[in-house]
């Protein structure tokens, strides 16, 4: 058995977003002086402790950690707790690492998003993603291409078959199409492997190399770790799931009468383009501080990624993701703060965290106006 990552519907995502526009200046502007401290912070923490929560919720202001929630255990069989700077898996986080990538090769001129999947990817088997498909709909996820997660993956991946982004494309590339490009939405891993394609043939290195050399380097990603699949050692959370459920737990009745137990069995595989790997919420505020600051994209160019009311500095943008035992969330607020969770566990997700801080954080900037 398989899992799914999946990237949350929440307001201002990376998904299905309209065309950039130019930067407000409140978007990026330096946080004020009472967005370095957290509102009735013990209370907060309180909150997030009483929910079950295992893992890391944080908040961060200018690329530094100003609040955080430390919960549970990173090794239930061992006993290692989690701390600040426990590594968690990403599950579909890293698309949004693809993106910047994609963008950051339109800035330099080897890519548009327009552009047919086919000037790129010119042996494309499937004709109707080459020529009518674009590079911005694989990133809004309008191509038509949807999962190659399943028992063909399976069986690819016990063979040791899987070891490169072009070795993935013959477990979707023949399927049909769920809607002709740009006419619908449906969540896709697949498009994601053909974002990575694009990064490869357009950069003339790796994957996994172009994103180290130019995004972890850069934003001192230091514990970040992409290229990796499935591990169980000191310093990275096991991710553990609701045993005999299929899929993730969504809501306390899925855990009654049953047991929690390590994920390792049906989360497997390298990480690709469209997820996996392991990072720390350390890293995801010093992400959020390089892209706030243009030192990884322009303003413009991450308001395209997400959205609008995003770059215009009126809403949220970032993303979620999870697998079974996984769930992980990315927010950049629009005052300059950034929500960062990380769990090993399904319930609560990351999601339920986020909404709890982003709540908090309101009251708090209303008793402070």
């Amino acid at each position: 058995m398989t899992f799914r990552f999946f990237v949350a519907a929440l307001a201002g995502t990376m998904c299905g977003c309209a065309p950039a526009v130019p930067m407000a200046d409140a978007a990026r502007a330096t946080p004020v002086d009472h967005q370095r401290t957290i509102h009735k912070a013990s209370e907060l923490e309180a909150r997030i402790a009483a929910t079950g929560f295992s893992g890391v919720a944080a908040v961060a202001s200018e690329g530094e950690l100003i609040f955080t929630s430390v919960q549970g255990l990173a090794n239930r069989e061992t006993g290692e707790p989690i701390t600040v700077k426990t590594r968690f898996a990403l599950a579909s986080v890293p698309k949004m690492i693809t993106a910047i990538a994609i963008m950051q090769l339109v800035e330099d001129g080897k890519v548009s998003l327009d552009d047919p999947i086919g000037k790129h990817l010119p042996d494309y088997p499937n004709r109707t993603i080459r020529e009518d498909a674009t590079v911005r709909h694989l990133m809004k996820m309008r191509s038509g291409l949807g999962d190659y997660l399943g028992s063909e993956h399976d069986r690819a991946l016990k063979a040791g078959k899987l070891n490169r982004l072009s070795d993935y494309l013959p477990l979707f590339q023949d399927d049909p199409l769920a809607f002709a490009p740009g006419t619908g939405f449906e969540y896709s891993n697949a498009g994601y492997i053909l974002l990575g394609r694009i990064i490869e043939v357009r950069s003339g290195q790796s994957y996994f190399s172009y994103i180290d050399e130019n995004i972890l380097r850069p934003a001192r990603m230091d514990s970040t770790m992409l290229a990796e699949a499935v591990d169980v050692r000191p310093g990275i959370a096991v991710g553990y799931r609701v045993e005999g459920l299929e899929g993730i737990a969504e809501s306390e009745a899925d855990l009654a009468g049953r047991k929690l137990v390590p994920n390792t069995q049906v989360v497997a595989g390298p990480a690709t383009s469209a997820g996996g790997g392991y990072s720390t919420v350390g890293d995801f505020a010093r992400l959020a501080h390089s892209l706030r600051t243009e030192q990884l994209l322009r303003w413009d160019s991450l308001a395209e990624i997400l959205g609008d009311r995003f770059g215009e500095g009126v809403a949220p943008g970032g993303l979620a993701g999870g697998a079974p035992g996984v769930t992980a969330l990315f927010r950049l607020l629009p005052d300059g703060r950034t929500i960062v969770a990380m769990g090993n566990k399904d319930v609560p997700s990351a999601i339920e965290i986020g909404r709890m801080i982003e709540t908090h954080l309101k009251e708090g900037s209303s008793t402070d106006s």
